[in-house]
C-alpha cells in the first residue's frame, strides 16, 4: 500500500525555470482516511486481484460521491430521486466520501460501490502510472458519462494579490485522496508556486481561512458551490483568485469563468480553469451489467428531467461529449443520435496530463 500512494501522489515538475518538488506518502494523509484505506483495499497487489465482482441485492446499486457540501453529492441524489421516479426496479444509495481516489478504488473493489464520480484528471493520472497495479485499476474502470467541468475555486484573504503570489503562504490545498488534494498539487507544480501546504479542505479549510491560519483554499467543484453560497458574505474580505499563470493555462487549457452572479461577495468575474466531472463503473460482464446500464440508460433518456429537476449544472451535461483516453461502458445503450462535440479542448488537456 505504502508503494502504491507514494508512487501515486509523487509529482516533480520544472516550471518558470523553477524545480518543484512534491511528494505525498500515506503517512501525509489524515490517520482515519489512511486507515480505511487499508481496510477497504488491503495492499494494491490484493485489491488488483480482488475486484468488486458479486452481484448486488435485491436490485440495491451504490454510488460514491464527495462531501455533504459538494456538487458530487448533489448529482448522486439527483440520480437516486430520478431511479425512484421513472426506473422503480432500482434502488440507489448515495455514499459521501474523501474524493476522486478512494472512489476510483471503491468502484474497484468495495461492493457498496458500482458507481462513482471522479475528476477526469485523476483518471487519466492513474493510467499513465508505470506500476502494473495501478493499470489493472485503469483498465477496469469505465466510463458511464461524461457530466460536467469542475471549476477550480481559489479562496484567499485580502492579504493575496494572485495566484503567484500563493508561494511561500498556509494553502489548504484538500485531504490526501481527494480530487482537490491531486490538482491544486498539479496547479501548484505547473505554476512554479511553493506554498505550505494545509491537507485539509472543505468546511474546515473555510474555518480555517476565516480565523486567520491559513492564507487561502483551493476547492474543485462545479460552482455554484453550496459552501460559498451558503457561508461566505463580503464581511468576511474574501475573494477568489484568478488563475492566469502560463505554466497552469498552458496545460489546464479548459477555461472557465466565476461570474460576479455566481456567489454575493463576488464583485468581478474570475478567470480560473476547470476539469472534468465524470461518472464511472467497474468493467462488470455479467450480473451488475444490467443494473449499471440501466442507469446510464435512465440517464440518457431522462436528460431533460434532470435539467429541469436536479443542481444547476445538469444544464451543461453533454453526453456525446467524447473523452480521450476513456471506453464508455458497454452495458450503457449509445444514444441514438449522435452529436459533434462541442470542443476539442478538454481531449487536449488530458492528452498534457498524461505527459506530466
Amino acid at each position: 500500500m505504502q508503494f502504491f500512494l507514494a508512487g501515486f501522489l509523487k509529482l516533480t515538475h520544472t516550471a518558470s525555470g523553477r524545480v518543484v518538488n512534491i511528494h505525498y506518502s500515506e503517512f501525509d494523509m489524515p490517520k482515519s482516511f489512511a486507515k480505511s484505506l487499508f481496510y477497504t483495499v488491503g495492499c494494491i497487489a490484493a485489491l488488483a486481484q480482488s475486484p468488486a465482482l458479486a452481484q448486488s441485492k435485491d436490485n440495491q446499486l451504490g454510488i460514491v460521491t464527495g462531501s455533504q457540501t459538494g456538487t458530487y453529492i448533489k448529482f448522486g441524489k439527483d440520480l437516486r430521486k430520478l431511479l425512484i421516479i421513472k426506473r422503480k426496479k432500482i434502488n440507489l444509495k448515495v455514499h459521501t466520501s474523501v474524493g476522486s481516489l478512494e472512489n476510483v478504488y471503491d468502484v474497484y473493489k468495495s461492493p457498496k460501490a458500482q458507481l462513482g464520480i471522479v475528476q477526469s484528471d485523476v483518471l487519466a493520472f492513474i493510467e499513465t502510472r508505470d506500476d502494473a497495479d495501478m493499470q489493472k485499476i485503469a483498465k477496469k474502470v469505465r466510463l458511464v458519462h461524461p457530466l460536467y467541468n469542475e471549476e477550480v475555486h481559489i479562496l484567499a484573504n485580502s492579504s493575496v494579490e494572485s495566484f503567484d503570489d500563493l508561494d511561500g503562504r498556509r494553502v489548504a490545498i484538500g485531504l490526501g485522496g481527494s480530487g482537490t488534494n491531486l490538482t491544486a498539487t498539479t496547479l501548484l507544480s505547473l505554476g512554479g508556486v511553493g506554498v505550505e501546504p494545509v491537507h485539509t479542505g472543505g468546511q474546515d479549510a473555510l474555518d480555517a481561512l476565516k480565523a486567520g491560519k491559513i492564507d487561502a483554499m483551493f476547492y474543485v467543484a462545479g460552482l455554484p458551490v453550496k459552501l460559498f453560497s451558503d457561508q461566505v458574505s463580503k464581511a468576511d474580505g474574501l475573494k477568489f483568485l484568478s488563475i492566469e499563470n502560463e505554466g497552469v493555462t498552458s496545460v489546464y487549457n479548459v477555461n472557465s469563468t466565476i461570474t460576479k452572479d455566481t456567489y454575493d461577495f463576488v464583485t468581478d468575474d474570475v478567470n480560473t480553469v476547470a476539469v472534468k466531472a465524470v461518472l464511472v463503473t467497474y468493467d462488470y460482464q455479467k450480473g451488475n451489467c444490467g443494473l449499471v446500464g440501466d442507469v446510464g440508460n435512465a440517464v440518457i433518456d431522462e436528460i431533460d428531467w434532470l435539467r429541469n429537476n436536479g443542481h444547476p449544472k445538469w444544464k451543461e451535461v453533454d453526453l456525446s461529449y467524447q473523452l480521450a483516453g476513456w471506453t464508455q461502458y458497454e452495458c450503457v445503450k449509445k444514444a441514438a443520435k449522435k452529436k459533434k462535440p462541442e470542443s476539442k479542448e478538454f481531449d487536449k488537456f488530458l492528452e498534457k496530463v498524461k505527459k506530466q
